[in-house]
Formats: C-alpha cells, structure tokens, sequence
C-alpha cells in the first residue's frame, strides 16, 4: 500500500537511528551505576517525561527529578497550597513511580498506550532477561504524522493499526518492532523539521495561519479562525501542508537533520 512504501521508505532513511533504544537504555544503565533496579527506575521517568518534549527536555527532567529522589529517597508532593499547582501530571505521576514497589504491571494505566511501550523498549536493552520479549511499538506524535494522522495522540483503534504496520516493516526489514519504529521516528522528524519555515510560510500564503510580530524575538506562528472548530480544521490543514511538504524532501538535503534528529539518551 501507499502508506506502507512510505514507511519502508522512511524506515531505511532512519537507518542508522534504529538503536535509539538501546543506545539510551545502556546510558540510563551506566548513570545507575549498573544497578537494574535504580536503572527500571530512571527508566520510567524518562518514559513519563517524553509525553511533548524534545529529547534535551526530557533528559534535563528526568535527571532532575532522579537527583532529587535519590538525595532523599523520598518525595512527598504538597497537598495543598502554592507549591501543590507547581507539580505536573509528569511530576505526580514520576513521584507516584519512584515511591512505588510494585510491578510493572500495576503502572500500565498510569504510564498508558504511548508512555508504557517507551518504557519496555528501554528496558529491553537494560534487563533483557526480564524484558527480552512482547516489545509492543511507541506511538507518540512523530508516529501519528509518520502514518497520516493529524491528531497528536492515538486512539485504541489507531494504536493497534499503527503498531500492526510497523511490526511488519521491522518482519520484512530483519529488525526488532522497536528498532523499525525508532529508524522512521527519526526520518520523520528530521523531514518535519527540515520543511518547518517553508511549510509554516505556505500555510499563511493559504490564509490558514498569520504571523503576529513580537517586541523581540521571531514573530509568532497562529492558526487563524473564526471559532474554535474552523481553527482545528486549519490546524489539520497546516499538518496535510506540512506532511506533503516533508514526504517530498531530498534524502541529499535531509543528511544534516537526520544526524540531530537521531540524538538519543546517550548524547
């Protein structure tokens, strides 16, 4: 099918981008000293931080929380008053993590379809023992735009079929479902952000955003509309601009962003 050339296509331009797992797990193992236990810990909260973050971000939160539970061992979040609106749900959720001895199993809900499998491919690579198989597939937002969706998250349907179709790029490819998955995350990305300027450039040409100058700094980037709804048309709109824009790159001219693009843990 169509999509499925665009993610073989994909796949094998992200080639070298296929052992983000486990370049990131064996990094998480060596700041845990190669203790299996703290490293599952670390783990996770970089599983529980990716949620909307660029790689950078979420190592910069997950080591900052890490630092701080293993100063104490404890972290008790504030019920009430000014600092209990300063914890997020990615901070709750990673003190809820830390202070837990229970399984995996217990935490699934909790991490949910996108968090959780981050969490496993990971640990593949620090605990092969435990976690050598049922390595399901991340979707996250990359993945969404990878297979043509234009909503950031997916839904149960959504997963199932994503996961199905990358499965069978890494069968036909000789690789493990995380690694087909992690090579077109990382083409998929660097093609996005390749056409960024350009593509935001076209939507405003076609009245679908406008540019609102800032006092300093680059003007800001804004989906127009009359309502909420026909704002959410355009912004669907404006990732079919951005998606066709990507697709239609240069492998030539992708080179430098598909090296920043396939940054892991370990840088």
């Amino acid at each position: 099918t169509r999509l499925r050339n665009t993610l073989r296509k994909l796949a094998k331009e992200g080639t070298e981008g296929r052992l983000w797992y486990e370049k990131s797990g064996q990094a998480i193992l060596k700041i845990a000293g190669g203790n299996l236990k703290r490293a599952r810990k670390l783990a996770g909260l970089f599983a529980i931080y990716s949620s909307g973050t660029a790689v950078s971000a979420n190592t910069t939160n997950a080591l900052k929380m890490w630092a701080r539970f293993y100063g104490t061992e404890q972290i008790v979040p504030p019920k009430s008053g000014t600092l209990a609106g300063r914890f997020s749900e990615q901070d709750r959720t990673a003190i809820e993590w830390l202070n837990s001895n229970e399984d995996d199993a217990h935490h699934v809900e909790t991490f949910g379809n996108k968090r959780f499998p981050f969490f496993v491919n990971i640990m593949r690579e620090i605990d092969p023992k435990n976690y050598d198989t049922g390595q399901g597939v991340t979707v996250d937002l990359w993945m969404m735009r990878a297979l043509g969706y234009d909503q950031g998250a997916p839904t149960d349907a959504q997963y199932a079929f994503a996961s199905s179709e990358i499965m069978l790029i890494a069968k036909e490819m000789g690789w493990e479902n995380q690694q087909a998955q992690a090579a077109i995350w990382v083409a998929i990305k660097a093609r996005w952000e390749f056409i960024q300027k350009k593509a935001k450039d076209k939507a405003v040409k076609l009245g679908l955003a406008e540019y609102t100058p800032m006092k300093k700094g680059a003007p800001l980037f804004d989906v127009v509309g009359n309502s909420r709804e026909e704002q959410i048309e355009n912004e669907k709109k404006i990732i079919g601009v951005f998606r066709d824009m990507a697709l239609k790159v240069s492998a030539a001219d992708l080179t430098k962003k598909l090296e920043e693009s396939k940054a892991d843990f370990a840088d």
